[in-house]
């Protein structure tokens, strides 16, 4: 049986999920034992959202799935998404790089 979530639900824990990660590498600046729990505790929240955003979820099955296995609405929306990732991260590389 697969779980579905509600689009709101859905979109709050991937916005906490991505937010999460980074904050873990913004925080290891101070060398302090607050600084090593603010850490910790950002690594649990993108743990906790990733068990929440695909545990009994097909999203991973339907991001690696091969084409003939999905319908032709499903191909271009996984797609779309692949587009959209690959520009953001290659923008970033760029701009980093750059700098």
């Amino acid at each position: 049986m697969t779980r579905t979530l509600s689009l709101t639900n859905r979109r709050v824990a991937v916005v906490l999920h991505l937010l999460s990660f980074p904050a873990s590498f913004a925080l290891t600046s101070g060398l302090g034992l607050l600084s090593s729990i603010a850490v910790l505790v950002a690594l649990i929240a993108f743990a906790a959202t990733a068990w929440y955003l695909y545990h009994n979820t097909r999203l991973l099955q339907f991001s690696n799935a091969p084409n003939e296995q999905l319908d032709e609405r499903q191909v271009q929306t996984r797609n779309q998404a692949y587009r959209y990732a690959y520009t953001l991260v290659s923008t970033i590389l760029v701009y980093y790089w750059l700098i």
